[in-house]
């Protein structure tokens, strides 16, 4: 069984881990839109040169996923020719401690 991204990303209680997740998603997402007009791609071109179904591009692109597979990271990153750390983290300086500002801005 694959692990997902939560497990890769921070190694922090299932709690923690699920509120950092949700903002992996949302940076993720735009990230990814970002990359997308980089390159000048579509969401279409991505997919085909991911050899992923276009609804998982769809999904990640809307912040619709919920935990993607390091896999698919993995192929998203190679096709746009960066890093997965900088797929989900080149925004964020101390995931940890800006973790800890989610968590902040949540319980407030």
């Amino acid at each position: 069984m694959q692990k997902s991204l939560i497990y890769v990303a921070c190694g922090v209680s299932r709690m923690t881990g699920l509120i950092f997740l949700r903002e992996v998603v949302r940076l993720l997402s735009r990230r990814l839109i970002a990359l997308l007009a980089e390159n000048k791609m579509t969401k279409e071109n991505l997919a085909e040169k991911c050899g992923l179904p276009i609804e998982t591009i769809r999904n990640i692109y809307y912040g619709k996923t919920t935990d993607p597979k390091v896999s698919t990271l993995f192929k998203i990153a190679n096709a746009l020719n960066v890093s997965i750390e900088c797929l989900i983290s080149c925004e964020i300086e101390n995931p940890l401690r800006d973790n800890k500002k989610i968590l902040d801005g949540i319980m407030t």
